[in-house]
């Protein structure tokens, strides 16, 4: 019986791609962020690129349209 040793990679669909800047004045670095449906679901902030500094950040309903209720509501219950 043949064993295949090659690593196994746990995959996710990406939905959502974000586009932001760093809020740091002096980096304002372009940052593109792809997001799977959960980590939309946690999401509340990032990591710059640049100057590796984090991004308080939240989603708007224009970055989600078709998943915000489903997406508010999960903050919701994480919060209570």
């Amino acid at each position: 019986m043949a064993t295949n040793n090659q690593p196994r990679i746990e995959r996710q669909v990406l939905l959502f791609e974000l586009d932001r800047r760093c809020l740091f004045a002096d980096c304002n670095h372009h940052v593109f962020i792809g997001l799977t449906k959960q980590e939309a679901m946690e999401y509340r902030g990032f990591e710059c690129s640049a100057c590796l500094r984090w991004n308080d950040d939240n989603l708007i309903r224009k970055d989600v349209p078709e998943w915000w209720e489903e997406i508010q509501a999960n903050q919701d219950q994480a919060v209570h």
